[in-house]
């Protein structure tokens, strides 16, 4: 393998690497959403130690509230997001880690 082939070899593992960990921000970002959207809806199901039995908490929820509960993710949602995460996370170490083989 000529020099110049070894060089965009690597600058492609550079720039897919870039993109990667990108991607894993954003998808870290929408994590940190979800969580705040939980935890607020933890607070209304929740108010300073009171139980709900589940007919309860539903018609919590059915109760106009604020932002928070307006944009709660779905399982299906939060699911994706876990799957997503994973395996852009080990993306990013495999990456690394030929990034580390190359000697960058």
């Amino acid at each position: 393998m000529s020099e110049r082939e070894q060089h965009e070899i690597i600058g492609r593992t550079v720039q897919e690497h870039r993109e990667a960990k990108r991607k894993l921000a954003a998808l870290e970002a929408k994590a940190r959403s979800y969580a705040a959207c939980m935890r607020a809806v933890a607070r209304e199901l929740h108010p300073v130690g009171e139980i709900h039995t589940a007919e309860s908490a539903e018609s919590i929820l059915a109760q106009p509230r604020g932002k928070a509960l307006d944009t709660y993710p779905s399982k299906t949602d939060v699911e994706a997001l876990i799957s997503e995460l994973l395996e852009t996370r080990a993306k990013v170490g495999e990456l690394a880690q030929s990034l580390r083989e190359m000697g960058v």
